[in-house]
């Protein structure tokens, strides 16, 4: 089966079609747990991949596509996954991946530059080039996968989108919240807006190629070396309800307007630093200590509460953490 797409906006210019990889993407759809080391390398065949921690590896892995763009959610375990020279050819060729971090980390290497991103940023790569991952436990990520002749013919240089970087997007919730909702209607096996939700994706991923180049930060070796001293406060204080702003400043001889330079001038970022680190392990709490309570996970993981624990992981999974945690149960 073959067939031939135009993309809006260029009839003269023809898309390779997804069907080599659409018969792949399926086998994620509806999700699909992955709990061995050989069951996660026998799914990803474009890549090699290893867990990090084989003897106890899970993960979430759900799938979406239709005539042009395929999407991916992972949410699980840390891996290490590498595109070399001998994957290269296959119909991932035709693609750039880009990829939205709800939460964890992600550093990756491509064209000998390593990048690392948090929740709230975003990372391109192109496909038909080498390049190395490695995730951290507990990262819940969106992996698009779009045609670089869709974006040449926005005039987007896909040359440029290897190996970058942008942090701080506010399209990830919006791009977190589609999916859901897409995902949600192919479980309810509704395919009547599908050709609608590519097209909004689509447009929505052209928005972010377009704003790359706006999305480079340039920091001095002392302003790089204070960021990491507040982030390893916050990764060894972050399980204390009283961790904020305002005692990380506090803690480190530092001024309100020293940290608000740091963070790139927006005053929220680091209690959203805080607030995701506390994110972070509460699922990693949910996926591998299914005996504790919703309540357990909140105050081992710096909530002063219950309610305000779900109330903000609603805000990043649009899901409760109850139905997050029946994920992962057997």
């Amino acid at each position: 089966m073959s067939s031939v797409n135009t993309w809006p906006g260029n009839g003269n210019a023809s898309s390779e079609v997804i069907e080599p990889i659409s018969e792949y993407i399926g086998h994620f759809t509806p999700g699909r747990k992955v709990r061995t080391d050989s069951g996660l390398c026998e799914l990803w065949t474009a890549w090699d991949i290893a867990p990090i921690h084989p003897e106890r590896y899970s993960s979430h892995v759900e799938g979406w596509y239709h005539e042009r763009i395929m999407i991916m959610q992972c949410l699980g375990d840390g891996v290490c996954l590498t595109r070399g020279q001998q994957h290269l050819g296959d119909a991932y060729d035709r693609f750039v991946q880009i990829g939205f971090m709800i939460s964890g980390t992600i550093t990756t290497t491509q064209r000998e530059t390593v990048s690392t991103i948090t929740a709230g940023s975003v990372i391109t790569l192109v496909l038909d080039e080498p390049f190395e991952s490695k995730t951290g436990d507990g990262t819940d990520a969106i992996l698009c996968f779009v045609p670089r002749g869709y974006f040449e013919s926005r005039g987007i240089n896909t040359d440029l989108m290897a190996g970058s970087v942008m942090h701080d997007v506010d399209l990830v919730p919006v791009v977190r919240n589609m999916v859901a909702w897409a995902l949600e209607l192919q479980r309810e096996g509704d395919a009547s807006q599908k050709r609608f939700i590519e097209r909004s994706f689509m447009e929505l991923f052209a928005l972010v190629a377009e704003r790359f180049s706006e999305g480079f930060t340039l920091m001095d070796d002392a302003s790089l070396s204070m960021r990491r001293r507040v982030l390893d406060t916050i990764e060894s204080d972050f399980a204390d309800p009283g961790l904020s702003a305002q005692t990380v400043a506090k803690k480190l001889g530092l001024s309100r307007r020293q940290l608000y330079r740091l963070f790139e001038g927006r005053d929220a970022s680091l209690a959203k630093l805080i607030r995701d680190r506390r994110l972070d392990h509460s699922e990693e709490l949910m996926r591998h200590r299914g005996e504790m309570t919703i309540a357990g996970v909140a105050s081992a993981s710096g909530f002063q509460s219950a309610d305000q624990f779900t109330r903000v992981f609603r805000q990043r999974h649009a899901a409760s953490p109850s139905k997050f945690k029946s994920r992962f149960q057997s």
